[in-house]
């Protein structure tokens, strides 16, 4: 398995053990990190998800959890930091150019 082309925190990876502990992780065994949209006014949007593999994927493999990042995905995804806020506005993972 290769190095994760993306930094994570240590919040967020906090974060995605407890995610995958509540949703039974061996039943779901990776988190998928993607991009989806692209057409219409608000472009493509970054995603985390728990998902399966699939053919088109490259395994990762940071800090215990096991990832995947569709092939096609990758240019978009190379030098992004997938953090984890939670504040009085707003909670989740937010993705951040480096």
């Amino acid at each position: 398995m290769d190095n994760l082309p993306i930094s994570i925190s240590s919040k967020a990876i906090l974060q995605l053990n407890k995610v995958k502990k509540v949703h039974n992780s061996s039943s779901v065994p990776f988190v998928r990190i993607g991009i989806k949209g692209g057409g219409g006014c608000a472009g493509a949007v970054n995603f985390i998800a728990l998902d399966e593999k699939t053919d088109k994927d490259i395994v990762y493999r940071e800090k215990d959890i096991d990832f995947v990042i569709e092939k096609g995905h990758l240019m978009y995804l190379v030098g992004m930091q997938i953090d984890y806020i939670e504040n009085d506005l707003e909670k989740g993972f937010v993705f951040e150019t480096t």
